[in-house]
């Protein structure tokens, strides 16, 4: 047991060393694939020059079909610029931290503050993420570079608008499995914080692309994207003028989010204006969340307005806010921990911009696409045209990137159901099972009636076990043991939790827990929470610990296996223990408290 922590930080290098081995193979892979493309161009472009040689007249017509459809300014913004965004969204993915640290620092603090039934979806990807690492983490770094290229390289027509399809549906699984629908559902939710999720606004310029060119170059859709905008800052004023979430008073709910900005590690500049904004959000709490809400509907109201003068200032003013947010709030999206996307207000501003373009300055764009020109038949601009050939098979070769992404990761989630079952029936066959997957989303109530959740208890080692409040032998003997191995830690037990939760569909009370606190002396024991609650909130939680627990038709209990789980201060589970068959002896308890004990100390000495 002295080298389980050794193991620990293995097994986390071994993945981490595992996603950089797949993601370098996979390269191999593309660069092959852009070795094929630029060949391809090159054919293309001796098959052009030939047939220049032969007759001169097919350039000539290609280049009146192109001028006569040139794609709309606003529309070319919209694609470049979210083109782009997935880019980086897709190289922040390929951070070391992503394949072990994706469910349990981004999915699951999102989803823990959300409804029961947002923790259920969500859940659904957190396990497959957490039972293939590797596989997921490779695979959405694919999926967005994959998609970043094909916008930017797409030439017109189907293929460039089929690109807008491929993110809108992407930015879905991102906005509902990534940012548990954007957290509009959690507590605190605000636009200053990122609502309603960035991957909102990537699916509405995808919708967008979708659409024909000749819409995007008219004024009616432009005017149309800046009043959805408008209606958006005025809704995300109500929510942040709502009495009693925390932004009104002094060192509330935005001040603690500067200041958790200005703790992580970053450039001194940008620490020292969060610290220096921080300092005045606390003293005028009151006061900078008024501005914003004032802010927010002078926008809003602006962007509804047809006059031209007004219009701009809104969109100037709704500009010069986003921006002082994401430096300010926001700490540029990227900085504030494990960040997996620039935040809201990149593509906000994308939008934004190109809505006024649009509304502004439709000119001749959205006529001159609606002019019926001179069409060529794709084939043979593709043969006639060496740029558009290129951007062809470059573009194909993009799908092929999403495809080289979407594959594994379908595979991985129809592999994924009972992982969490397995974990527990491998702990029970003896020897401790060092893993690191989210802890389960629980939400239930202590013995003293206070509703209590795992996310709660972050910056603490949790020990968790299932135990019967009623039960006289082993429950007793293993709460008496978890004790026993948080008080072998000495000073350092102050950041232990002991969670216990209940195991007996038929025993719910609180007087039930009680009772079992006075019979397992744990009844003045600091940080011991023993929980329980409604049936189908216990069902829920023991289905995420993988336990299968249903009363027999004669009312009995079925067998089970009797296990701990070890929870690191992130909210990871990092090991899984058997509590039988552990003798019933004085040796037999003694190894399984060090085990804990030693389990322990090495968590909280990372």
């Amino acid at each position: 047991m002295p080298g389980m922590g050794g193991a620990l930080s293995l097994e986390r290098s071994r993945i981490v060393r595992a996603f950089h081995a797949t993601l370098g193979h996979q390269l191999l892979i593309v660069l092959a694939l852009a070795v094929l493309v630029v060949v391809g161009g090159n054919v293309l472009r001796g098959i052009e020059l030939r047939r220049r040689t032969a007759a001169g007249g097919a350039r000539g017509e290609l280049a009146e079909a192109t001028s006569a459809t040139s794609e709309p300014a606003p529309r070319r913004l919209l694609r470049i610029g979210f083109g782009l965004l997935w880019l980086a969204d897709g190289l922040l993915q390929s951070q070391s931290a992503m394949p072990i640290g994706m469910p349990s620092q981004v999915m699951a603090p999102t989803a823990d503050a959300s409804p029961t039934w947002v923790q259920h979806v969500v859940s659904f990807a957190t396990t497959t993420w957490s039972a293939h690492p590797v596989t997921a983490a490779v695979a959405v770094v694919w999926i967005q570079c994959g998609i970043g290229a094909w916008l930017l390289i797409a030439p017109r027509g189907a293929l460039s608008r089929l690109a807008g399809g491929a993110s809108t549906a992407w930015a879905l699984v991102v906005f509902v499995f990534g940012e548990s629908f954007g957290a509009m559902l959690a507590p605190g939710a605000s636009w200053l914080f990122g609502a309603p999720g960035a991957a909102l606004f990537y699916g509405v310029a995808g919708v967008l692309l979708a659409l024909p060119e000749a819409r995007l170059g008219a004024a009616a859709t432009g005017r149309n994207l800046l009043r959805g905008l408008g209606a958006l800052f005025v809704a995300m004023a109500v929510l942040q003028a709502w009495p009693g979430r925390g932004f009104w008073r002094d060192h509330g709910r935005l001040g603690a989010m500067v200041a958790s900005m200005a703790a992580t590690p970053q450039p001194p500049v940008l620490a020292g204006w969060l610290r220096a904004f921080g300092t005045v959000v606390d003293a005028h709490a009151a006061t900078v969340n008024a501005l914003i809400v004032v802010l927010l509907v002078a926008i809003g109201v602006g962007l509804w307005i047809r006059r031209p003068a007004l219009l701009r200032a809104a969109v100037v003013a709704a500009g010069a806010l986003g921006l002082a947010v994401w430096v300010l709030v926001q700490d540029l999206g990227v900085l504030g921990g494990l960040g997996t996307d620039p935040n809201s207000i990149p593509p906000q501003l994308v939008l934004l911009a190109a809505g006024a373009l649009a509304a502004l300055r439709p000119s001749a764009q959205g006529a001159r696409v609606a002019e019926p020109g001179v069409r060529l038949a794709w084939t043979r601009r593709l043969s006639a045209s060496p740029s558009y050939g290129f951007r062809t098979l470059a573009a194909l070769g993009a799908v092929l990137v999403v495809v080289l992404g979407v594959a594994p990761i379908a595979v991985a989630s129809m592999l994924q159901r009972g992982s969490a079952r397995a974990l527990v029936r491998e702990a029970a066959g003896g020897s401790p099972v060092i893993t690191d997957v989210p802890a389960p989303r629980v939400g239930l109530v202590d013995q003293h009636g206070r509703k209590l959740t795992l996310a709660a208890l972050h910056g603490d080692v949790v020990l968790l076990t299932l135990l019967d409040p009623l039960g006289a032998g082993h429950s007793l003997g293993v709460a008496r043991e978890l004790a026993e191995a948080r008080r072998r830690i000495g000073a350092a037990n102050r950041r232990v939790t002991l969670v216990a939760i209940d195991d007996d569909p038929r025993r719910r009370t609180l007087a039930a827990l009680r009772a079992f606190d006075r019979r397992a002396q744990l009844s003045d024991a600091a940080a011991w929470h023993f929980l329980t609650g409604p049936l189908p909130a216990l069902r829920a939680a023991w289905a995420h610990l993988g336990v299968a627990h249903e009363l027999a038709a004669h009312g009995q209990m079925p067998a089970r296996d009797d296990v701990v789980w070890v929870i690191d201060p992130s909210g990871a589970v990092r090991a899984v223990l058997a509590t039988e068959p552990v003798p019933a002896t004085p040796a037999g308890r003694a190894s399984l408290e060090a085990a804990l004990a030693a389990l322990v100390q090495n968590l909280l000495a990372d």
